[in-house]
């Protein structure tokens, strides 16, 4: 730590911690809910998205369909690796924005992607995305919950997964089949729609109590 110090919350242990209001316990659990949705989503995304990239041409051999299944993966180790480095330099507003920012970018890129290059791209950046947020979502809502509901509001990104990933079956199925070219696009950019609903809630949240201070 720098000239000794160490991290510090806004409060002492002695102290009573700050009120907080109902409308930002609201505000937390829609954050930790839709994230995990999100989460869930884009997890499963591939398992409808392949074979109409298959269909459409833009994936032609077995190669591809694993180098795209393993990105989300390879995107994912290296944003969690850099959250852990953001943190100590960035809000964690800031830290959320950012995450949700780079899977919009990449749902963007992904769903217009005129080749695989530029398919691959999107589905990287999409889990370098999902590794920053899959560490700073539940970050923030456990510094900023009250005690006695910080395990409930932190469990709601597990529960919103498991709700993301039949959202998107149901998505699945409603959309056109496979022959329809642009069905695959839409599905795709979908995937985007919970990352700026999680950034509005996000400003809506107050800085967290929580301070670190930067290594030296």
């Amino acid at each position: 730590m720098r000239g000794g110090e160490t991290p510090f919350t806004a409060y002492t242990a002695l102290e009573k911690p700050p009120t907080v209001r109902s409308g930002t316990i609201a505000a937390l659990a829609a954050v930790s809910l839709i994230a995990g949705l999100a989460n869930g989503f884009n997890a499963t995304l591939l398992e409808g998205a392949i074979p109409r990239l298959w269909q459409a041409g833009v994936i032609s051999s077995t190669w591809q369909a694993g180098t795209l299944a393993a990105a989300l993966s390879l995107g994912g180790l290296s944003g969690s690796i850099a959250c852990t480095q953001l943190s100590f330099y960035l809000s964690r507003r800031a830290i959320v924005c950012f995450g949700e920012a780079t899977i919009m970018t990449g749902a963007a890129l992904f769903a217009a992607a005129p080749s695989f290059a530029q398919v691959l791209v999107g589905r990287v950046l999409c889990g370098v995305g999902v590794g920053i947020c899959g560490l700073s979502k539940p970050l923030i809502v456990s510094e900023l919950a009250p005690a006695h509901l910080r395990g409930v509001l932190v469990s709601l990104f597990a529960v919103g997964q498991s709700v993301g990933l039949n959202v998107f079956y149901v998505v699945d199925f409603a959309l056109p089949p496979a022959t329809v070219e642009w069905a695959w696009r839409v599905l795709v950019a979908l995937g985007a729609s919970p990352a700026l609903v999680v950034v509005l809630l996000a400003l809506l949240t107050p800085a967290s109590a929580y301070w670190d201070v930067a290594p030296v």
